[in-house]
């Protein structure tokens, strides 16, 4: 009885912090998808000379040279690191 026990400690504090991580980074990849949707909904926006829309995220416009506009967009994820994707768009 004592053996089934520390058996099921020690299998519980190994894989609870590896439930966590693998927990932090699913949380992270939603939060990429949100990020690239107000990316494209911002990119969309601008193209159709519609005001911006309110964003979680941080999103920056410049000219990228050849009549391409690059559109991108920063976070800190969930998991503590530091994401950015962009998008290019012709006008």
């Amino acid at each position: 009885m004592m053996f089934a026990l520390s058996f099921l400690v020690v299998i519980s504090g190994a894989f609870l912090p590896l439930l966590i991580v693998v927990y932090q980074e699913r949380l992270t990849m939603e939060e990429e998808v949100k990020a690239l949707e107000a990316l494209e909904a911002e990119m969309y926006h601008y193209l159709a000379g519609l005001a911006p829309q309110e964003s979680d995220y941080l999103i920056t416009r410049e000219h990228a040279g050849g009549g391409l506009i690059k559109f991108c967009s920063q976070w800190t994820g969930v998991n503590g690191r530091d994401y950015e994707k962009c998008l290019y768009a012709a006008r």
